[in-house]
């Protein structure tokens, strides 16, 4: 991981560069995008999910410990390629003004939070699973929003909006 990783330099000049300084971050920001993907599991949980994905898992060794992790393969062995239906959620309009909608077609939101920039949770709403969710957002000041879409078994989409 930590071999041809391209380090971004002034001016928008960036080059290959090696070590575990660099593979260490990478592997951290792939865990914390799998975490952000399967919510529903512990740290502890994640941590295992990623060893038993990684090329050395049967036959872990003192110089590679697990090996490479295969964050795609760690994916896909907890919700299963067959399975995996992306949530069909679109938001509008975008920018808002004083409302958000967001159409759910399988009617399976229950809960709405979103976070400004900073990441704060700045508006949470409840919702019965009607396709059809209006959000009042004329509280929130201007800026980048990230909503997150909490549906029947704790299943979780993000969408963005400007306002």
């Amino acid at each position: 991981m930590g071999e041809s990783t391209r380090v971004y330099y002034y001016a928008d000049f960036t080059l290959p560069e090696e070590g575990t300084s660099f593979a260490s971050p990478i592997i951290a920001g792939l865990s914390a995008c799998l975490w952000q993907a399967l919510p529903q599991y512990s740290a502890s949980e994640i941590m295992q999910i990623i060893r038993e994905n990684s090329h050395c898992y049967n036959f872990p060794n003192s110089t590679l410990g697990y090996g490479i992790p295969d964050f795609y393969h760690a994916y896909i062995s907890q919700v299963g390629i067959n399975n995996h239906n992306p949530l069909r959620l679109s938001v509008y309009p975008n920018p808002a003004t004083d409302k958000i909608h967001l159409t759910d077609l399988d009617g399976s939101i229950r809960l709405i939070n979103i976070y400004n920039a900073a990441g704060q949770l700045v508006l949470q709403q409840a919702v019965n699973g009607n396709p059809l969710i209006e959000i009042n957002v004329t509280s929130l000041s201007k800026g980048f929003y990230v909503g997150t879409a909490i549906m029947d078994g704790n299943q979780t989409a993000s969408f963005k909006f400007l306002k």
